[in-house]
């Protein structure tokens, strides 16, 4: 699979998980309010978004730096490197 056709996907795919996480974080918003914080069950779920979305992050950034002109080549793995600590 190429870098571009790898990098739409995993791009798209964070947009998806995106939105899903916004919608359960709207959901809490409007049960619990602004005061009180987001508790489980609709927690459990952010948490697993958020777990979910980490290794698709880290494969869009691998085909950034596949697609990167030979000069930036440093940087985007620079990026990756902090991507992966972070």
């Amino acid at each position: 699979m190429s870098n571009s056709v790898l990098g739409r996907w995993s791009s798209f795919v964070v947009f998806l998980v995106g939105l899903v996480y916004l919608i359960a974080l709207l959901i809490g918003f409007a049960t619990r309010g602004l005061s009180a914080p987001i508790v489980d069950p609709l927690l459990a779920v952010m948490e697993i978004l958020t777990l979910l979305i980490a290794p698709v992050l880290l494969v869009m950034m691998a085909a950034i730096h596949g697609r990167a002109p030979q000069v930036l080549k440093t940087l985007s793995s620079l990026a990756f490197a902090f991507m992966t600590l972070a």
